[in-house]
């Protein structure tokens, strides 16, 4: 693991208030960490060399790098509170299309990665489109409810 410095860091903090609406002084608050394609972040880190550190990971798993970057679903439930763009409330049956899996319509008008929000939960991250938003909650994060 790398601990992100300078442009790479700004990048990080600047993506994450544009999309969601992060205030900046909430996101400058962490250490943000890069391993193979994920971005991780954790809590100031004194005294302790990360790149000899013999640990897989540190901290929360909250950004996969993809163009530029995938936001994941414990990444925006750790910032939930702070999360004031990009976000669709959906109602009882999109919930339940959510949780077993399938995509919903995208009644929105959104475009790009969203926050999927019920009674104003935080439940994952889908990605939309002009007719529809993509489904990426992980599957270990769903819940058998049967089939469509």
């Amino acid at each position: 693991m790398k601990v992100l410095h300078g442009r790479k860091r700004k990048a990080v903090i600047d993506y994450l208030n544009s999309l969601f609406g992060i205030p900046v002084e909430e996101l400058e608050k962490y250490v943000y960490l890069a391993s193979g394609e994920k971005i991780w972040i954790t809590g100031k880190i004194e005294k302790v060399d990360i790149q000899r550190l013999e640990a897989e990971t540190v901290g929360l798993g909250i950004l996969r790098r993809a163009n530029p970057f995938k936001p994941t679903t414990a990444g925006v439930q750790f910032f939930a509170k702070f999360i004031k763009k990009s976000v669709v409330d959906v109602n009882d049956e999109e919930l339940e299309r959510l949780l077993k899996g399938f995509d919903i319509p995208n009644r929105f008008g959104a475009s790009g990665y969203v926050v999927f929000r019920y009674r104003g939960d935080i439940i994952g991250v889908g990605r939309a489109s002009v007719e529809k938003i993509k489904n990426m909650i992980p599957k270990s994060r769903r819940i058998p409810l049967g089939k469509e």
